[in-house]
């Protein structure tokens, strides 16, 4: 549940808020601040208490001494966690919604319901993590066995590995917990603990973590209590993992369900995995349709085809069955993929598989991997197989990625399109 401060004058626009807040259901409001407060009762809670969300009335906004332009003062010096929700009775001239600037997103103007209220919130969540220097990327596979954990995990190895960034691993398939198998791993103590007191992550991290191979992994299995809680609590284990780490994937389960859909609306990334068989490439299109529905953006999602060997349809045919543009191809390395399990390790760097993985955390990260130099010919020579197609010859070092020459320089096309 996230936690919320009020800050109006207006009893009524107060009372109506609160309806819709109870209405919505995740949202504890801490504390209603109205005309009698000064500058130091709004210093002092935004200090001693940093809410998720505050809700600030700016119908007033223009006068330099109203409670609205006051609040902004203390909020805009950059509280790390709070963000800005602004409201008003009456729809609100071009100059106080410019005031706001990047700080907040539409102002809020009564009749509004408790799913605009949502949007709002999830905006402005968005908005803060937006603005944060650390990565999250979501893992999605079409369904159970694509391959997406094993895709998640090297991933995660790639990043910290082999360019150098502290990087956090968590498992988000509640029911699967298969992670603590693969690398034999053994918790200190349940990782669900962490979420009994979800405002203070920090107590407990330590031991709810597993280090292995340069990552720190939260995994959900492996110990009689698995990870629970809400959207909200795992919105609260992004904003805390954003602020210790420099890059975090969270391996999705199949099933979209509200812990899924809040790690996508706070993912940066979020890359579907699926096979070239005619029913993963099927369920993609229904990925997208739902999340879309959903209100996930468009160019948020990327389609990477996994195990694709000789004989597989061209990058277009699968595009047009899944309807969405294939970002990237990773090849069929089975004796890889077994070797690592049976060895409770990550991907040999060596083999082809993690030769495509690294290239794609290239992409992810927008780095090229260190010592390896891609000379102008390979970089047009990469241009032309995207062109024209190179679904017959998958068996090549790299990954078949989509590339672009530009500037002199070659970069992996993951950005979507709109």
């Amino acid at each position: 549940m996230l936690t919320a401060i009020i800050v109006s004058e207006n009893p009524e626009l107060v009372q109506y808020l609160r309806q819709l807040i109870a209405e919505f259901g995740d949202i504890c409001v801490y504390k209603h601040m109205d005309g009698g407060s000064r500058r130091y009762d709004i210093a002092a809670t935004l200090s001693s208490y940093e809410p998720d969300v505050a809700f600030v009335d700016i119908t007033h906004l223009e006068r330099p001494d109203s409670l609205a332009a006051v609040c902004l003062q203390e909020l805009l010096p950059g509280r790390l966690r709070t963000v800005l929700v602004p409201f008003a009775r009456a729809p609100q001239p071009v100059s106080s919604e410019r005031a706001l600037g990047a700080l907040a997103g539409p102002v809020l103007t009564p009749p509004f319901d408790a799913d605009e209220l949502d949007r709002a919130v999830r905006g402005a969540l968005r908005r803060k993590a937006s603005k944060a220097t650390s990565l999250v990327l979501a893992v999605l596979p079409a369904k159970p066995g694509d391959g997406a954990s094993t895709l998640a995990i090297n991933l995660a190895g790639a990043a910290v590995n082999t360019f150098g960034k502290k990087t956090l691993y968590i498992e988000a398939d509640l029911r699967s917990g298969a992670i603590c198998y693969r690398l034999n791993l053994q918790p200190r103590f349940p990782a669900g603990d962490i979420f009994v007191n979800a405002g203070s992550l920090q107590e407990g991290w330590s031991g709810a973590v597993s280090p292995s191979h340069g990552i720190d992994i939260l995994p959900t299995g492996g110990s009689p209590q698995t990870l629970r809680g809400a959207r909200w609590d795992f919105y609260r284990l992004l904003r805390f993992a954003r602020e210790q780490y420099e890059v975090v994937v969270v391996d999705l389960p199949a099933a979209i369900d509200e812990v899924a859909e809040s790690v996508i609306a706070e993912a940066d990334r979020v890359v579907m995995v699926c096979t070239p068989e005619t029913s993963s490439l099927g369920l993609i299109s229904r990925r997208v349709r739902d999340l879309e529905a959903g209100g996930t953006r468009h160019g948020h999602l990327r389609l990477l085809v996994n195990r694709y060997a000789a004989g597989d349809p061209a990058p277009g045919d699968m595009s047009r069955l899944a309807r969405r543009e294939v970002t990237a191809l990773l090849p069929e390395d089975i004796l890889a993929a077994k070797t690592s399990c049976r060895a409770s390790t990550l991907l040999s760097p060596d083999s082809r598989l993690q030769t495509g993985i690294m290239d794609l955390a290239g992409a992810l990260l927008q780095m090229e991997p260190p010592g390896r130099s891609v000379s102008l010919l390979d970089r047009l020579k990469r241009t032309v197989r995207q062109i024209v197609g190179n679904h017959s010859q998958p068996g090549g070092t790299t990954s078949a990625i989509n590339w672009n020459v530009e500037q002199n320089s070659v970069a992996c096309d993951l950005r979507g399109r709109r």
